[in-house]
């Protein structure tokens, strides 16, 4: 009987240490990875997806380094069906912008899959990817809405500029690639848009976008000839 006693309370006290590693930070690659893979999994499930993609936009903040920010966004980019589930909750949104109904929980919850996409965009295959899949072009209808906009879609706007800022990266061996896709999305007239437009978050990433696009030689010959940019002076 009191082996039975000792059993049970080091069962008791197993289950209470798994409770606790469950809410610690993922330490070692192979905890990583087990977590990782367990949330892609977890993603596929519509009812729990919201709850599933606080989780993923919280563990992606926890990749304390640019190494494991990369091998995230890596794992993120190869992993079946993730780009196309995130792709839903980005069209799932386009009705809003008809009637500028966007809710704050609504907009919440697609910021997080934008910062999932971000993360991809961290490895450099992953981001000549995205650009090769013309993802700008799912993102820029929100962009494109002006007037009075209200604070949900102004964090939808700011979350996506940020995006279209980790993708403008050109020092690596994609970086000419990078920057013509990036030019053929028209990316130039759209960050000229959310400056005259936007809030001074919103201005201030928009601003950063060109000033990365334009210190990049080939960019000058690119934008100026571009039927988007015709006509257009730009000040800052």
């Amino acid at each position: 009987q009191s082996a039975e006693k000792r059993n049970k309370k080091i069962k008791i006290l197993f289950n209470r240490f798994l409770e606790m590693s469950d809410n610690l930070p993922p330490s070692t690659f192979s905890e990583r990875r087990y977590r990782t893979e367990q949330l892609i999994m977890n993603l596929r499930e519509s009812s729990i997806r919201e709850e599933v993609l606080i989780e993923l936009s919280n563990f992606i903040i926890q990749q304390s380094t640019e190494a494991m920010r990369m091998d995230l966004g890596f794992h993120l980019w190869n992993s079946e069906l993730t780009l196309t589930i995130l792709l839903q909750e980005v069209v799932a949104v386009y009705p809003k912008l008809l009637d500028l109904t966007l809710a704050m929980a609504e907009s919440t919850r697609l910021c997080n899959a934008l910062n999932v996409i971000q993360c991809m965009a961290s490895h450099p295959n992953a981001r000549i990817g995205l650009l090769k899949a013309n993802i700008p072009y799912f993102l820029y209808p929100f962009l494109r809405v002006v007037g009075n906009v209200m604070r949900p879609l102004q964090f939808v706007k700011l979350t996506i500029l940020n995006l279209i800022a980790a993708l403008a990266k050109f020092d690596e061996s994609y970086g000419q690639e990078i920057l013509l896709l990036l030019l053929d999305t028209q990316v130039f007239s759209l960050c000229l848009l959310c400056i005259h437009h936007g809030d001074q978050l919103i201005r201030k990433v928009a601003t950063l976008i060109l000033m990365k696009i334009l210190m990049q030689p080939r960019s000058f010959s690119v934008s100026d000839t571009s039927p988007a940019s015709t006509g257009r002076h730009i000040y800052f």
